[in-house]
C-alpha cells in the first residue's frame, strides 16, 4: 500500500523520468513523420500506376490528382495494397 509519502515520491519519478526521455520521444516522432511522408509519397505513386494501368486514356494530370485525393489519409478507404486490392468503405 503507497502511503502519501511513497505516492509522492513514486510521481516524482515518474515526472523524471518523463522529463529524461522526452528528446528521445520527439525524434522518435519527428523519424516517424518522415517514415510515413516516405510511405505516402510511394503509396500514391503505386496507386497512379495502377489507376494509369486499368483506365490507360485517362489524362495523366487527372490520374496524378485523383490518386492524391483518393489515396490521402483520411479518405475513408484501406490503405492496403497487397494482393493488388484497393478498399474503399
Amino acid at each position: 500500500m503507497l502511503t502519501p509519502s511513497t505516492h509522492c515520491a513514486a510521481l516524482e519519478r515518474a515526472e523524471r523520468e518523463c522529463l529524461e526521455d522526452a528528446e528521445a520521444r520527439a525524434l522518435r516522432r519527428e523519424r516517424e513523420a518522415e517514415r510515413r511522408a516516405r510511405l505516402d509519397v510511394e503509396y500514391v505513386g503505386e496507386f497512379a500506376r495502377r489507376l494509369k494501368s486499368r483506365y490507360p486514356s485517362c489524362p495523366a494530370g487527372e490520374v496524378e490528382v485523383v490518386s492524391e485525393a483518393v489515396s490521402s489519409r483520411g479518405a475513408g478507404g484501406s490503405r492496403d495494397m497487397k494482393g493488388g486490392c484497393f478498399y474503399w468503405a
